[in-house]
């Protein structure tokens, strides 16, 4: 009896200890990933185009808008209602955005945006 309580106390403990390797794991090669809801952002539901300047600013065309997002704030422009469909990097400072029947050029200078 007593080397039964042994074994189901040894037993006991290796389960209860056994999951803190799993908790010391290395977060390398692990995707931190985010998902912004339109409220975030305050823009349409549905996202037609994308693109990274080497910035590393990110900019979507929408349904109805440009988004531009730099990893904290998000900045918008309405685009006349149009969906925005690809969005095309002509230079360091400039993206060209189409539109279905619409055209323009989101100029970056600095903190200065002009579309």
């Amino acid at each position: 009896m007593r080397h039964f309580f042994r074994k189901v106390v040894i037993g006991c403990l290796l389960l209860a200890f056994s999951h803190l390797p799993l908790l010391a794991q290395d977060e390398t090669g692990r995707l931190f990933l985010k998902n912004f809801a339109p409220r975030d952002y305050r823009g349409s539901d549905q996202v037609t185009c994308s693109l990274q300047v080497d910035s590393g600013v990110m900019f979507f065309g929408t349904n109805d808008s440009i988004l531009e997002f730099d990893g904290s704030v998000w900045r918008s422009w309405n685009n006349s209602g149009n969906a925005v469909e690809p969005l095309t990097a002509i230079s360091d400072q400039e993206i060209l955005v189409t539109a279905q029947g619409d055209w323009g050029v989101l100029t970056i200078k600095g903190p200065q945006r002009s579309y």
